[in-house]
């Protein structure tokens, strides 16, 4: 029950935050919030995260997208879609992980060709898992080795 309480407050939050925040930056802060709990190894949180990124990806309408992103977005809709459906079906962080890391290999060439974001946005790689993330702290914080492993990677990009 607890649960259902959680997601109902948390998609209510974030339907509110799409009203303040639209297109691809909607998209980099529910990002990051998934980012985040991968980086705690918290994976029911990511699972639950997961869903509201497929909300805010299925409600991302192409006019809300500047035009430099609207046709690379509409290409990779559907496989991001599929990723964080993977990451929302199991709270395990083995099977989480690696749709994550789908997930952010498809999700920077929009962040790449967006406009100014207003901060940096950093691709790091992680060579133990050969898979990037993006984040917009200059500290590594990786997440997908978690607090074993927390600042292994190196900076592969950077978007101001």
């Amino acid at each position: 029950m607890k649960t259902v309480f959680f997601l109902f407050f948390f998609s209510l939050s974030v339907g509110m935050a799409s009203a303040q925040t639209t297109g691809i930056q909607f998209l980099l802060d529910n990002y990051l919030q998934l980012k985040d709990a991968f980086v705690k190894s918290d994976g029911k949180k990511a699972a639950a995260l997961a869903v509201s990124m497929q909300s805010a990806i299925e409600s991302l309408k192409p006019g809300e997208l500047e035009p430099a992103i609207q046709r690379p977005f509409s290409a990779v809709k559907a496989e991001m879609l599929t990723a964080v459906q993977k990451i929302a079906r199991k709270a395990d962080l083995e099977k989480q992980r690696p749709a994550f890391a789908e997930l952010s290999a498809l999700f920077w060439p929009l962040i790449k060709a967006s406009g100014n974001s207003g901060h940096k946005v950093y691709y790091y790689y992680c060579p133990m898992k050969k898979a990037y993330w993006i984040s917009t702290e200059a500290v590594i914080k990786n997440p997908y080795f978690g607090a074993a492993m927390l600042n292994c990677g190196n900076i592969a990009a950077q978007k101001n």
